[in-house]
């Protein structure tokens, strides 16, 4: 799980240099991260990795959710339940 969670940490951080660094900037919305202060920096940076993080563990769950419905059968669209 540990893993899990640190790749979303890891996808959250990357969302925001990716966007901070690269199309924001260059679309002329923002400067460039590098040209903000440091404190906002931290924070949009906190802010992705914590997003990361939950994100990662509501796909995780959702993931085994449907895995637990798919391997028990128990589908509500199917032909049994209408």
């Amino acid at each position: 799980m540990v893993a899990y969670l640190g790749s979303g940490a890891f996808y959250g951080v990357a969302v925001w240099a990716v966007s901070y660094l690269g199309w924001i900037p260059g679309l002329h919305l923002l400067k460039p991260a590098n040209r903000h202060p440091p404190r906002r920096d931290l924070l949009m940076i906190a802010a992705h990795l914590v997003w990361g993080t939950v994100m990662a563990a509501g796909t995780r769950e959702l993931d085994r959710s449907a895995r637990d419905v798919f391997a028990a059968g128990r589908l509500r669209d199917s032909h049994r339940y209408w």
